[in-house]
């Protein structure tokens, strides 16, 4: 809450690079608090702690607008992390959509990335909602595909408008030592290109898992080998361009 009060809130953004035209093709923004002695603290340290609390919408919404506020100044597309506990909670909803009527114009390069499970009950309220939001023109990206307890019925897709699937990064992560995680890679990519989605993998680490995602057919990527989250988009570009020569 001081944070917030004392402008101490930032946005980092961390590249997710589409290997086969070799461009920085998406940026996710990420929270950061820089504490008043200068120290600057990751999600994991303080999300927990406020989730399912006004402060914790009160943040998401200040961060929401300060990628608004950048999507005026670059092309590329940026994405947000969003709770479906906040999508389907009314007054936040009812905020959210004030913020981004007011900036129409940007609406087509924004992505909000779906957190959390969705039970069958919640499924046709949050239909309603993600219809709104594309209405305006935003992407829809479901997270941790294929994890544990995440959304991962078929039938989800026929109920809601998703745009992107992000592989779970544990998947990913057993690429290098597991053929049935490499399988899995590769049906979630076929499933993807069956039903018009944009497939990323996340947790791409090192140069070796870079190289077998390629080799699988995996072009979109996302994870500390293409780039660490940084400052500025412009640090962005520069931590990528070297992937271009791979």
């Amino acid at each position: 809450k001081k944070a917030l009060e004392t402008k101490r809130v930032h946005c980092y953004f961390q590249p997710i690079y589409d290997a086969q035209a070799k461009t920085l093709c998406q940026l996710e923004a990420l929270v950061r608090i820089v504490t008043q002695e200068g120290e600057t603290i990751e999600p994991k340290q303080f999300l927990k702690s406020i989730e399912k609390t006004t402060i914790y919408q009160t943040l998401t919404l200040k961060v929401m607008h300060t990628v608004l506020d950048t999507l005026y100044h670059t092309k590329i597309p940026i994405a947000i992390n969003l709770n479906l506990s906040d999508l389907l909670n009314e007054t936040f909803f009812a905020s959210l959509l004030d913020l981004l009527q007011a900036n129409k114009d940007v609406l087509s390069k924004l992505v909000i990335e779906l957190h959390e499970d969705a039970t069958p009950l919640l499924l046709e309220h949050l239909k309603d909602t993600l219809e709104r939001l594309k209405a305006l023109g935003i992407s829809i990206k479901l997270d941790n595909f294929g994890g544990e307890n995440r959304f991962g019925a078929y039938s989800f897709f026929e109920k809601l408008p998703i745009d992107t699937i992000d592989i779970d990064g544990k998947i990913v992560e057993k690429t290098m030592q597991e053929e049935k995680a490499q399988k899995t890679v590769e049906s979630i990519l076929f499933f993807g290109s069956k039903m018009g989605l944009d497939v990323v993998a996340e947790h791409v680490h090192s140069k070796e898992i870079f190289t077998l995602l390629k080799r699988l057919g995996i072009t979109k990527m996302q994870g500390f080998f293409i780039s660490r989250p940084v400052a500025t988009i412009e640090e962005a570009l520069i931590c990528v361009k070297r992937l271009q020569e791979l």
